[in-house]
């Protein structure tokens, strides 16, 4: 049985295969399996000089490059756990992630090293390892001390684990509250490799995909290790660009790429180029899918492809190869993928019927989902039910065994006896030629009610004032679905995986320049 941990893996194929190359920052030189191996010993072997010992948590802020991902390799290679941080934190989140993680070292790319500063003279940190490139890091001490280090390759065997033992601690996006750190089990990366969210044509060692998602989070990490496990090749983006990603794709022949969010429709709004069908793209995995998914296929004379997943566990959800993703299925995020079992739980406990809502529980092997929030039991056992992992997340499932996203269960606004679904708000806003992106929440009027508010983001350009957006959205909702407040914001709070940051436009609430709408 093949090793299931990313350094059991890379020394596995640095002997069988050495030269193959398998990791590519845009426009820069590639790393073969030798290369990752002689990295990740090396890394290890400078994590162990500053006192990172197997099983020690290790914070790290690294750059979306092939850096980030030797980061991991390296910590790994010596059994350390890493805690990758997001870029965007300021110093006062650093501080209290880092705490709440343990870590004594931290390593972090030097466009990043200001703000980890203050760790150190508040001895927070023993040490910070400032890397300037694969090759050079310095390494700062608390008393003030700066080493600069060329680091030279080191002769160093990886850490033996199996499934079962912890890759890293990801963050949760915190979309509903504080972040929260999960403890992935190597199990989890090889489950992803082994589901259906890419149709099993396009899983090979022909594969060069395409990936500007950050280091800090899962989807942005899965793709690296499905490249070591097929041998593959993955492409790396520091940051996603809308006017750069079709030139990156077409320069490194890349055959398939992801976006999540927002991301499609800056894409599909950008003014086409001459070579956007003449290029080696093949697929692109999209969620959530737009409903001009066809649109955007013909434009680029690809497919596309879609799956339902979080940090806690996989890609319990697919597309793959049961269905084309069409305008017509833009809805549905799959169905059940063959390494899950999954089941719908109405408000009452009962299994849901078809087209009934119900919150999504998901099962898997025990190596295949999390092994809980790191220091967070309480926490941890909540999201457990005999085995299941229940995820907050209202679906139903259509007679075909199709499933589709309804909505957070946070997200749900019951207003006036309804339960209203903020996804088919957000949808029928979005149908309005100048609205980019909709957001859709519960707030409390002065009367206590919930009422149902929609913060826009206009396309480029564009003009369009509440009350008009509200007079389209009678046309297209029941009474009780059409926002009573509106709000128009030149750019809606994100995350680093461009989902909208609804909690913090809920704890904005109501403010003087929201829009009220004089109907009740």
């Amino acid at each position: 049985m093949a090793p299931a941990s990313l350094p059991g893996l890379v020394q596995s194929w640095a002997v069988q295969d050495p030269q193959r190359e398998v990791l590519r920052d845009v426009g820069g030189r590639g790393l073969t399996n030798s290369d990752l191996a002689v990295a990740a010993a090396t890394w290890g072997a400078l994590l162990n000089s500053v006192g990172v010992t197997r099983g020690a948590p290790v914070a790290s802020m690294l750059p979306n490059t092939s850096a980030g991902h030797i980061g991991w390799l390296g910590s790994a290679w010596i059994g350390a756990i890493e805690f990758p941080l997001n870029h965007e934190f300021p110093t006062s989140w650093i501080e209290r992630l880092v705490v709440e993680s343990g870590a004594r070292i931290a390593i972090v790319g030097k466009q990043f090293a200001r703000k980890w500063r203050p760790l150190l003279t508040a001895g927070v940190l023993k040490s910070l390892v400032v890397v300037h490139d694969l090759e050079q890091v310095e390494i700062w001490s608390g008393d003030g001390r700066n080493e600069f280090r060329k680091l030279t390759p080191v002769d160093l065997a990886p850490v033996v684990a199996d499934r079962y033992d912890v890759s890293c601690v990801i963050l949760t996006s915190g979309t509903t509250g504080p972040s929260k750190g999960v403890v992935v089990p190597w199990g989890q990366w090889e489950t992803r490799c082994l589901s259906n969210a890419i149709p099993s044509r396009f899983r090979n060692r022909d594969e060069v995909f395409y990936n500007p998602l950050p280091v800090y989070h899962t989807a942005g990490r899965s793709y690296f290790y499905e490249a070591v496990y097929q041998q593959s090749l993955m492409v790396s983006k520091g940051r996603f660009s809308t006017t750069t990603w079709i030139d990156d794709i077409q320069r490194e022949e890349c055959t398939g790429t992801i976006l999540l969010g927002a991301t499609a429709s800056f894409i599909f709004n950008s003014p086409p180029k001459s070579f956007d069908r003449d290029t080696s793209l093949k697929f692109v995995v999209m969620a959530p899918v737009p409903a001009w998914v066809d649109q955007f296929k013909e434009r680029f004379d690809i497919i596309a492809v879609t799956s339902y997943g979080a940090t806690e566990y996989g890609n319990a959800i697919v597309s793959g190869d049961h269905f084309e993703v069409t305008s017509t299925t833009a809805g549905s995020c799959g169905v059940a993928d063959s390494n899950y079992e999954v089941r719908l739980v109405s408000d009452q406990g009962m299994e849901a019927g078809i087209d009934e809502p119900g919150e999504l529980h998901v099962r898997g092997a025990p190596w295949a989902n999390n092994l809980g929030y790191w220091r967070r039991p309480e926490e941890s056992a909540r999201a457990w039910e005999g085995g299941w992992f229940r995820t907050g997340d209202i679906f139903r499932r259509d007679s075909d065994g199709l499933f589709y996203f309804v909505d957070r269960a946070k997200d749900m606004v019951r207003r006036r006896g309804e339960n209203i679904s903020s996804m088919e708000v957000e949808w029928s806003a979005m149908e309005h030629p100048e609205v980019s992106v909709a957001a859709a929440y519960g707030v409390r009027s002065e009367d206590g009610e919930e009422e149902v508010m929609l913060s826009v983001e206009l396309a480029a350009g564009a003009v369009v004032s509440p009350d008009e957006l509200h007079g389209f959205l009678e046309k297209r909702l029941p009474a009780y679905a059409v926002p009573q407040f509106i709000a128009i914001h030149a750019e809606l709070p994100r995350t680093s995986t461009q989902k909208i940051r609804k909690n913090e436009l809920r704890d904005a609430g109501i403010t003087p320049s929201t829009w009220q709408s004089t109907q009740a």
